[in-house]
């Protein structure tokens, strides 16, 4: 981290993706070295990444990776405490520092079982009562969100427990302190990797601290600017149940603590803007909030020639998305376009459901015609399918999510982009359902101010999968005919180049 650090602090230009820069920007600039000028690249995906990076989330996996880097005992004992102990022994310390050190650390790795035995009681008993308000038939992930308030009372039979891993942790970390101070009173090089030992220390008793105040806020619930939920685990085995918070306006704490020191800052993606504006951008993110003076807009053409191009068509006569026959109407004509064109082919979907339900469907079909098929999580990971795809003639790619961009398949091996659905946000998410909330509460429209935004930015990310040169040519089909029989369609063709 530190060498990382120094060569960020020696270079010119530091090249980073949004999650570190937000991490960062989380971590009071703890990685990255001080800045004042920005190029953010796909800046339309700002507050997704901060929203993530600026929230809490507590997980059982967290305190057992924090405990178990201060001291494991499994099959052989190991941990900053336990590394501590051996390098004393190979030192130069008189008894009496000997014997003080090794009397606090005996004490430590005694209160690092009190605080797992602790962790565990709190996390069982955490996943046994959530899961009687909210059974787990039929759960497959962690997509599952329940949301929760201060009001609804919900950790009032855990909050012994709560209270005893707490004081639990405090008193580890209070020890933790102890030993820090020890350690400044040592002579340097008193024994080997000194400094190190030293340092990770610090970095044990900063963790004991987060942690300690990411559950306490967690388990409060008393910030109206956040929003909180949690997430059961599938397995019936397993009890990490994860507690979450997210910030409802992330454009606030952006400019506080990012735009303001900032000597410039520049945004650019292809779908920053809605009907050619900016303003929808500029207003989840927070620009909206420097002085006019300072911010300058560019609205630049495509250098495509969609006209000449891109071939668009919507089937209209297929069934609405919400009807029970669309899944197996989609299934049909997916099978006709691989017969009848054979071409390369990228189909989007907007859920891991519906795309398992197709492929599932389509599958015996694409063997017996020797038609390459591929879907996401099914024959492999985001990436090696992306690189099957490019490498595989006409064959047809089936995905979700992270397949809506940053994918760049130019030429024969992608000629058809397939849009099974609009892009709607879950309005059940935690995030989503709050943001909406707070909008209408100021009085205003969340379907047309914040819903359809969102997605016409998405639905324009899949729409530019087809074209990434001046020689791509290629047709998008919408299977989703609300684009042309509800009125909040036009926004999604407007939207198109």
């Amino acid at each position: 981290l530190m060498k990382a650090r120094n060569n960020a602090r020696d270079a010119h230009l530091v090249l980073v993706n949004h999650s570190l820069l937000f991490s960062d920007l989380a971590a009071d600039n703890a990685v990255l070295a001080e800045y004042k000028n920005v190029i953010f690249d796909e800046a339309h995906n700002i507050e997704k990444t901060a929203t993530e990076y600026l929230g809490v989330e507590i997980t059982l996996w967290q305190f057992r990776d924090f405990l178990n880097k201060l001291y494991q005992k499994e099959r052989h004992e190991t941990g900053v405490l336990i590394q501590m102990g051996r390098r004393l022994e190979a030192g130069q310390l008189q008894r009496s520092h000997l014997d003080a050190l090794d009397k606090m650390l005996l004490s430590l790795m005694e209160n690092v079982s009190d605080c797992r035995q602790s962790v565990q009681m709190f996390f069982a008993e955490l996943t046994r009562m959530l899961r009687e308000k909210h059974p787990a038939e039929g759960r497959q992930s962690y997509s599952d969100k329940q949301r929760y308030t201060a009001g609804d009372m919900l950790f009032e039979a855990v909050l012994p427990l709560y209270r005893q891993l707490s004081e639990r942790v405090r008193r580890l970390q209070r020890e933790l302190t102890d030993l820090i101070e020890y350690f400044k009173e040592l002579p340097e090089d008193s024994f080997p990797y000194q400094r190190q030992l030293y340092q990770d220390l610090n970095a044990q008793s900063t963790q004991a601290e987060g942690l300690l105040n990411n559950l306490t806020f967690l388990i409060d619930a008393d910030w109206d600017t956040y929003v909180y939920w949690y997430e059961l685990p599938y397995r019936s085995d397993s009890d990490d149940t994860r507690l979450y918070a997210a910030p409802l306006d992330v454009g606030g704490i952006l400019q506080e603590r990012l735009f303001d020191h900032l000597k410039s800052a520049v945004f650019t993606s292809a779908t920053m803007a809605v009907n050619k504006s900016f303003d929808y951008f500029q207003k989840r993110s927070g620009v909206h909030l420097q002085p006019p003076e300072r911010v300058s807009r560019l609205l630049l053409d495509s250098p495509f020639n969609y006209e000449e191009q891109v071939f668009l068509a919507v089937p209209s006569y297929l069934p609405d998305p919400g009807h029970p026959q669309y899944s197996g109407a989609v299934k049909a004509l997916l099978e006709q376009l691989a017969l009848r064109l054979n071409r390369g082919t990228l189909v989007l979907f907007t859920s891991y459901a519906m795309l398992n339900n197709v492929y599932q469907g389509i599958r015996q079909t694409f063997e017996a015609e020797s038609i390459p098929l591929l879907g996401q999580g099914i024959d492999g990971g985001r990436h090696a399918i992306i690189n099957r795809f490019k490498s595989t003639e006409n064959a047809f790619l089936l995905g979700t999510d992270s397949f809506w961009e940053g994918i760049d398949v130019p030429g024969k091996a992608l000629e058809m982009v397939l849009i099974t659905k609009l892009p709607f946000d879950v309005p059940s998410d935690p995030v989503i359902q709050a943001r909406s909330e707070l909008i209408k509460m100021h009085g205003g429209n969340p379907f047309s101010e914040f819903s359809i935004p969102e997605a016409v930015i998405r639905f324009r990310q899949g729409f530019g999968r087809l074209i990434r040169s001046r020689s791509d040519y290629g047709a998008v089909i919408i299977l989703d005919n609300r684009v042309v029989k509800k009125f909040y369609g036009r926004p999604f063709l407007n939207s198109l180049p």
